[in-house]
């Protein structure tokens, strides 16, 4: 079973390690130029929902088996936080709620697997029957929240 697997942390270490590295590899492959024209046009946005098309991208990669860690190490090294007009604090900020929208909605995680437990649920059912309603208000509220921890940044 896949929660089994979890109930040493240090059989998962070598596994996020290796996808940490793994979307380091990415971002040095011709798929930044790509990602890199994508938000070029994202930029005309507003910066509201430049914000939560981060997010979804991670959901929907989610979603599809892909572990967050790697659409977000890809984003985190191809792009700087100027690119999308974003401070510092408000970049990582906008990297790690799109980590937890990918794992809200993943039935390959540990926190899936844990809740899953809790309730005595399957891991998909969990993911995919009330992933979504957790998903959903923490996509419309943490792109509102990173803007205010830009505008609080910049101010000081």
């Amino acid at each position: 079973r896949y929660s089994d697997n979890f109930e040493r942390y240090e059989q998962f270490l070598p596994f996020l390690i290796a996808l940490s590295f793994f979307g380091s590899a990415v971002s040095l492959t011709p798929i930044s130029e790509h990602i890199n024209m994508i938000l070029v046009h994202l930029v005309f946005l507003p910066p509201y929902f430049v914000l939560l098309s981060f997010m979804l991208i991670v959901v929907l990669l989610s979603l599809c088996g892909i572990h967050m860690i790697i659409p977000v190490t890809t984003l985190a090294l191809t792009m700087t936080p100027e690119t999308v007009n974003l401070t510092s604090e408000a970049f990582i900020a906008l990297l790690m709620s799109s980590w937890v929208s990918g794992m809200i909605i993943s039935p390959l995680v540990p926190f899936t697997v844990i809740a899953s437990t809790t309730i005595r649920a399957k891991e998909t059912t969990f993911a995919y029957q009330w992933g979504p309603g957790m998903l959903i208000p923490w996509l419309f509220v943490a792109p509102g929240v990173i803007l205010g921890i830009n505008h609080l940044t910049q101010l000081g």
